[in-house]
């Protein structure tokens, strides 16, 4: 009696002294005994928490999940358990814990209650929350361009690629749009640097309210850019290399006028791979701006393509 008096009493100095928060839970979820680290934790007194139950300050979100766990603790399915979750605090604020939880049963295997482990990990998932945000920034810089927020020539090019596979792949209809801003050198020189910047975060403005959310437009480098038009055959891409056009015609821009020379180029069986659609597109913006710039040129009217296609 004196041995087990003794662990009794180290029990409970262990128990109501322990760093972290400990509980024990009734089958129907009310807490029993709960020390002063998870009082703490979630902002209660330690006679007010004894007044409610673990699913009453359970983020809604994970209660299901808790629930399933303790269904399967009772029914003998698994012996103990570790899960993530989310408390509310009292003042309404949300702490995360690592919650271990394991179930005693008397001799007869009844259950008597829950012995729970909770330790606060709340700064834990901030941090991991700011470096998946930092993560997120780093991977948009790496792959857009800093002056027009379009993608870059890196994202563009993975792109075409799984782009041109999938419509490979599936049958599906694909176009690839080029254009270069007519006499744009010229008018840096003329305007400078700045207004030239200017130009281009207005084209790339264009570009990204013309586009789809299914479509890539990107700066390919320049003056000079590229919008992949997935599911999109040789009419749509024509009438979007159009659209495009007038708006950029139609644009108020703070020095001189610019116009934008456009290719076009509609997938075909003669394009073994992407490589061969970029060519066809850049080959009808160069016939554009060779006769005469500010229009639109599908590599189909080039004979660049079959006469059966």
């Amino acid at each position: 009696m004196e041995a087990l008096q003794i662990s009794e009493e180290r029990f409970r100095s262990a128990f109501e002294y322990a760093a972290i928060g400990m509980a024990l839970v009734a089958p129907n979820g009310c807490w029993l005994q709960v020390n002063r680290a998870l009082s703490e934790l979630v902002g209660y007194s330690e006679q007010a928490l004894l007044q409610l139950n673990f699913q009453s300050i359970t983020h809604p979100a994970d209660l299901d999940s808790d629930l399933d766990h303790v269904r399967k603790l009772l029914a003998g399915e698994i012996r103990s358990y570790q899960m993530e979750k989310r408390y509310i605090h009292k003042d309404g604020q949300i702490v995360w814990v690592l919650l271990s939880v394991s179930l005693l049963r008397d001799a007869g295997g009844q259950a008597l209650h829950f012995i729970s482990q909770i330790q606060d990990i709340t700064a834990r998932k901030h941090l991991e929350e700011e470096l998946r945000a930092a993560n997120v920034r780093l991977e948009m810089l790496a792959s857009s361009d800093a002056l027009t927020g379009l993608k870059n020539y890196r994202a563009f090019s993975e792109q075409i690629i799984i782009e041109w596979q999938r419509a490979r792949r599936h049958v599906l209809p694909l176009s690839l749009v080029m254009l270069d801003i007519d006499g744009f050198k010229r008018f840096n020189d003329s305007y400078g640097h700045p207004a030239g910047d200017r130009a281009l975060s207005e084209i790339g403005r264009i570009l990204q309210a013309s586009a789809r959310t299914s479509d890539c437009a990107a700066r390919y480098g320049g003056e000079e850019f590229a919008v992949i038009l997935p599911h999109t055959d040789h009419a749509g891409a024509q009438v979007f290399a159009e659209r495009l056009r007038n708006s950029i015609e139609q644009a108020v821009w703070d020095k001189a006028a610019l116009t934008a020379s456009i290719g076009v180029a509609t997938l075909g069986q003669e394009h073994q791979d992407c490589s061969d659609l970029i060519n066809a597109a850049d080959q009808a913006l160069y016939h554009s701006k060779a006769k005469g710039r500010n229009r639109v040129t599908h590599a189909r009217s080039l004979a660049l393509y079959p006469a059966h296609l």
